[in-house]
């Protein structure tokens, strides 16, 4: 089977003003140990049209005089106590004017093409609201990969039938990874008619819940590139707090009444997006799909 793609002309690297802004707001609170290299990983990459900006909730670490060793190359940058990082995620956007947003959490890393890559498919795709990665990767402590694995794309009747609920919530066992946040990105205009805010009552599953809403106005795309990294440690808020982060999207898609998951209709998905063809079944859903060609120039459809 073959995607229907829309090609589109790409961007000129020799001319700054043609890469659409991007805002990367990173939270951070006693983060010592990773946020310079969640910073350079960043900042290194040289994007000529990007807005970074650090809120830092008050760190008594050494955390601020990092943050403040990079000041001069940062849009914004503030210390002090705040409403957890999802407040502190917003405010940090309210700061910027960018036309693409994104966060980072401070132990995490965007990849080194990651913004140009973004930049790029946002110039070249204007039909594309948001979009996030098919290739998942993990890094351990020492910032070296562990893991990455491929997913099947996504679509809005998939993640409400739970299969972005994480690892543990039934299905096949290729089931069950979120949609990886410091690999997504969207347009301000999708953030603003999802309501410009997180839920103050979700405390950890802020992103899934965001997620849901984004879903009410457009089709998340993918790309099958890496494009961030999490970082596993045990210390994170996710891993500290992973049943109530399950809890917290379960309530979320409570909204929509009970969509179990449909492993047929999973599988036969995941066998197409891998080449194999899979008979006529109906009840596979197409997938919307971001792709870079050989000419340099991202392309969008359904596959």
């Amino acid at each position: 089977m073959t995607a229907t793609l829309e090609t589109k002309p790409t961007m000129q690297t020799d001319d700054a003003t043609k890469w659409p802004s991007i805002a990367i707001v990173t939270p951070s609170f006693q983060a010592e140990r990773y946020i310079r290299q969640c910073m350079v990983s960043v900042l290194d990459q040289n994007y000529p049209n990007l807005q970074y900006v650090v809120m830092d909730g008050g760190s008594s670490d050494s955390t601020v005089d990092i943050v403040n060793s990079f000041a001069h190359r940062l849009h914004y940058w503030t210390s002090g106590p705040d409403g957890g990082p999802y407040q502190a995620i917003a405010a940090g956007f309210a700061k910027t004017d960018a036309e693409i947003l994104g966060w980072l959490n401070a132990d995490d890393i965007l990849l080194p093409w990651t913004l140009v890559v973004i930049g790029s498919l946002f110039r070249d795709c204007p039909n594309v609201e948001w979009v996030t990665t098919e290739t998942p990767m993990q890094i351990s402590t020492d910032g070296l990969p562990y893991n990455l694995w491929h997913l099947p794309g996504f679509t809005k009747r998939g993640f409400r039938s739970r299969e972005n609920c994480g690892a543990g919530n039934g299905g096949p066992r290729s089931m069950g990874s979120t949609i990886q946040q410091e690999s997504t990105f969207w347009r301000r205009n999708l953030w603003e008619k999802a309501g410009g805010r997180f839920e103050p009552q979700i405390k950890m599953a802020g992103d899934f819940e965001l997620w849901d809403r984004f879903f009410d106005h457009a089709l998340l795309y993918s790309i099958n590139i890496p494009l961030g990294a999490f970082r596993w440690h045990g210390g994170q808020r996710s891993a500290l707090h992973s049943e109530q982060y399950k809890k917290e999207c379960n309530a979320v898609l409570s909204r929509h009444g009970n969509n179990p998951v449909d492993e047929e209709a999973y599988v036969s998905r995941h066998a197409r997006m891998m080449g194999f063809h899979v008979g006529d079944n109906h009840n596979i859903e197409r997938v919307p799909v971001v792709r870079r060609n050989a000419a340099g120039r991202f392309q969008s459809g359904l596959y």
